[in-house]
């Protein structure tokens, strides 16, 4: 599982039972972090650290890539698959794309990308990328996770500790993502952190 957006050296102590924590960076996100600050709360991370850009330019994303050197990029823009290949070819770390739910072609775009990036991340499509808060259709994302299977599906949009035991049932990901769902006024809840990765683990096993 994923905790996404840490802004705070304790958002990462909170997080330590998740396997990658994210950083967020170029990006309009509130989370959003300076290179330099975030390379300096990755630099007390001990769980798998990524890197999420909304930057749609490969040149822009490679520069992340190596500034942070993080175990995976996250292109959380809707790169093409010819794009996404340049990318993982100047990265020395993971690379994982975006598939957005809700435009009807979710399903062609998550297997066009999954022959190029290590795991593909499903989010709720809305007015900006990520960030939304809301879940989507689970039915759709079930169906592309059991069509990608065994590569990694990531499942994100509005998961909270009280939906992620049934999103797990009815998608099986490879991993759970969330940001929004465990703060409390934008930012994030240590306790609320913990109960989301204890209920995430318990229904994955």
């Amino acid at each position: 599982m994923k905790i996404c957006g840490v802004t705070r050296p304790e958002d990462i102590e909170a997080a330590e039972g998740a396997d990658y924590v994210g950083f967020v960076v170029e990006s309009d996100s509130p989370r959003a972090l300076p290179l330099s600050k975030a390379r300096d709360l990755m630099s007390i991370c001990d769980v798998g650290r990524v890197a999420v850009s909304a930057l749609a330019d490969v040149p822009g994303l490679a520069k992340v890539a190596r500034t942070l050197e993080p175990e995976a990029l996250q292109a959380h823009a809707p790169l093409s698959a010819k794009d996404l290949r340049v990318l993982a070819d100047e990265c020395q770390c993971e690379v994982w794309a975006l598939v957005l739910i809700g435009d009807g072609r979710e399903l062609p775009r998550a297997e066009e990308l999954s022959r190029v990036a290590d795991a593909v991340v499903l989010d709720t499509r809305g007015e900006r990328l990520g960030g939304t808060g809301r879940p989507h259709d689970w039915t759709l994302s079930a169906i592309i996770s059991e069509k990608l299977r065994p590569h990694p599906v990531v499942l994100a949009g509005g998961l909270s500790p009280s939906n992620v035991k049934e999103a797990i049932a009815k998608v099986r990901p490879w991993a759970v993502d969330v940001s929004s769902g465990v703060e409390v006024e934008g930012r994030k809840d240590a306790d609320l952190v913990k109960r989301f990765i204890g209920i995430a683990r318990e229904a994955a096993e």
